[in-house]
């Protein structure tokens, strides 16, 4: 098949298995919509954004909170994209890129 890519899931699932061990409680977290966190991201399938580094880490944004335990989030890049389904996300001293499914809305 072309274009496969090689990803490590291997030593992500490792990590994953790490992190949900040691699982904080939830109520040490309060995100809210519009924010930018630091998420661990993983490996994902396919042309899915991964997390970057040995913590499979990255910025996101925090599009929709549903509850205390669970919000859509946006990955972000520094490399600046631009597009009908991409939107630059301004901040304190930067900027980052985000893609949306449909920027239109």
């Amino acid at each position: 098949m072309v274009g496969i890519m090689n990803k490590d899931f291997d030593t992500w699932n490792e990590r994953k298995k790490a992190i949900h061990a040691s699982a904080q409680p939830r109520d040490l977290f309060f995100f809210h919509e519009r924010e930018v966190w630091w998420c661990t991201l993983g490996v994902n399938v396919g042309v899915e954004t991964d997390g970057k580094h040995a913590s499979f880490e990255r910025p996101a944004l925090v599009v929709k909170k549903f509850n205390a335990d669970m919000f859509w989030g946006l990955p972000l890049t520094s490399r600046e994209r631009s597009g009908k389904f991409f939107k630059v996300v301004r901040y304190e001293g930067g900027s980052s890129t985000a893609s949306f499914p449909n920027s239109e809305t």
